[in-house]
């Protein structure tokens, strides 16, 4: 039986009104306890589904990142079958439920004004986290800050430096911009993350130097220089010992030597591996059951999921990663032929910029499969779609145009 026009009105608004607090649940509530997202997950999906519902649309449009994801996860439940715990590794799969969110984002008809709002809420998430953390940091006299943090930070980072440098704005939010990219820098800086301050630092290069890649030469040299003269004359100094444990990764007393001797066995382990399965490799979350060293949280995800799911997991990963960056350097590329340098673009590069120093920083570290890691850059960059879309939808209404959209 069909439903009257009432009844579908009364799904649409419901399942909007659904939709929307959420995601302002889920991103709210990330760093704090991961049940509530959890929750907040699964009541996003059914807001979705009664919205869509409502308004007599299909769930999905197929786009070349979704074509990718779910190849993606193919790949990984074929390969859990040559694991040597298959159920365990097919039940690990579960986590990329959080594909979902991007599906979802990219497919909803949002406003534009309300998907800017998300983009300034996960900023004050990530710096009142960050000040919360740094306090108690100081109070428990810790030896490092939660690396999540850093993390989220690496992604949150770009989208601050970005407007600080192509947007005109007043002094007095220039000022609270300038205090937020303090407070998330301290957080990173004191998380002692090396991965995550290379990734940070990248994502920051790309921001500013996005089509100016001749300065990238001489800045990268000074770089060098004001590393070689930390590691030279204040060797004993945290930046110095960082510096000297990457140039001299193996030398004897280095306060890191145990993490990249775990890295080097991680390669070991790998080459082992694949001589052995070359094309399925061990199964997904079987790595740590035949590793001769427990290295599972070290930052090197390619070759993990090398490991772990053979050539074909890898090659299905590898595409994935293209995709993802694809379409975000697609999406600002089309707002640089519409609007270019407005704040919509700016956003646009922001979000390509993060997505980059998030890779360097160890891709969906410590392993692809974190389901905290996961979450949270699936809603990134399904944002990034979300306000693409949105954008395009809005110009087509005020001026009557189909905008061209870019191919995917």
């Amino acid at each position: 039986m069909q439903m009257n026009a009432t009844t579908k009105s009364a799904m649409e608004e419901y399942g909007d009104y659904l939709f929307k607090g959420s995601i302002i649940l889920f991103i709210a509530f990330t760093p704090i306890y991961i049940a509530l997202t959890e929750v907040a997950f699964w009541l996003i999906l059914v807001g979705y589904v009664v919205h869509k519902t409502g308004i007599g649309q299909s769930f999905l449009r197929t786009t070349g990142v979704g074509i990718a994801m779910i190849v993606f996860v193919a790949a990984l439940a074929f390969t859990s079958f040559f694991s040597i715990k298959p159920l365990h590794s097919l039940a690990a799969i579960g986590a990329f439920r959080f594909f979902l969110l991007y599906i979802m984002l990219a497919n909803y008809e949002m406003q534009e004004d309300f998907a800017s709002h998300l983009t300034n809420l996960i900023l004050y998430m990530a710096v009142v986290w960050s000040g919360v953390e740094i306090i108690k940091y100081f109070r428990a006299n810790a030896l490092r800050l939660d690396i999540f943090t850093a993390h989220i930070n690496t992604l949150v980072i770009p989208m601050v430096v970005g407007p600080l440098i192509m947007v005109e704005m007043g002094r007095i939010k220039r000022g609270i911009f300038v205090l937020f990219l303090c407070i998330l820098l301290t957080a990173s800086f004191l998380s002692l993350s090396r991965a995550a301050w290379l990734g940070t630092f990248a994502g920051i290069t790309v921001l500013l130097f996005y089509w100016n890649w001749k300065i990238l030469l001489p800045l990268g040299l000074l770089v060098i220089i004001a590393a070689f003269c930390v590691a030279l004359y204040c060797p004993q100094s945290p930046a110095g010992k960082v510096i000297n444990s990457t140039v001299k990764p193996f030398q004897p007393g280095s306060e890191r030597t145990g993490s990249n001797m775990e890295r080097l066995q991680m390669l070991k382990d790998t080459v082992a591996i694949i001589k052995k399965d070359p094309f399925t490799g061990i199964g997904h979350e079987a790595y740590k059951y035949v590793s001769t060293d427990k290295h599972i949280r070290i930052s090197m995800d390619h070759v993990q999921a090398l490991a772990t799911t053979g050539l074909i997991g890898f090659a299905a990963y590898g595409w994935l990663l293209f995709t993802l960056l694809r379409r975000c350097f697609q999406n600002e590329k089309a707002g640089r032929a519409s609007t270019p340098y407005d704040p919509l673009h700016v956003l646009y590069i922001c979000f390509f910029a993060a997505f980059i120093g998030f890779l360097v920083c160890g891709s969906f570290e410590p392993n692809f499969f974190s389901s905290k890691r996961l979450r949270f850059v699936m809603l990134m960059l399904g944002l990034n779609e979300c306000l693409f879309r949105a954008a395009s939808k809005e110009t087509k209404e005020s001026t009557g145009k189909r905008p061209v959209p870019p191919r995917v």
